[in-house]
């Protein structure tokens, strides 16, 4: 008879409540060497943690297609005129460059123009920037 740790489920889950546990749990039995019985089936754990593996790489691979026709889609509504692909672009104030140079000029604080015209700080710091490079790369050109 073998004297390994015998364990009866009715269901997979009962090893864990995702598939991370599930995992876990097979390992942990793999290492025990304890045989899972399913309706009376004996099933080593190495088997099953191996199905597993390969169902979650199958589950991988048919999302990354559908990702990638998705996105295949998308970008051929885009070349065609009839749809956006990413981000929608940011909409300045037709006064933002004159604006940005302004309060540099007098040392004012940018963060209440961001607050004012009610843009993320991150997005007003990436184009307030662009603009003081911009005034940096003009006031080069006329020293020379």
């Amino acid at each position: 008879m073998d004297s390994r740790i015998r364990i009866d489920m009715d269901s997979l889950w009962e090893l864990g409540r995702d598939l991370t546990e599930v995992r876990s749990a097979l390992r942990y039995y793999q290492k025990k060497q304890a045989i899972l019985t399913f309706d009376e089936e004996e099933i080593e754990p190495i088997f099953l943690q191996q199905f597993l593996e390969h169902v979650l790489s199958l589950q991988k691979e048919k999302l990354k297609k559908c990702q990638r026709k998705g996105i295949n889609l998308a970008l051929k509504r885009k070349y065609e005129g009839k749809g956006t692909y990413g981000r929608p672009k940011t909409i300045l104030p037709e006064d933002f460059d004159e604006r940005i140079e302004e309060c540099l000029k007098r040392n004012l604080s940018l963060s209440e123009y961001c607050e004012e015209i009610g843009m993320k700080k991150s997005t007003f710091y990436k184009y307030a920037k662009r603009v003081q490079e911009g005034k940096k790369k003009k006031g080069k050109g006329t020293d020379t």
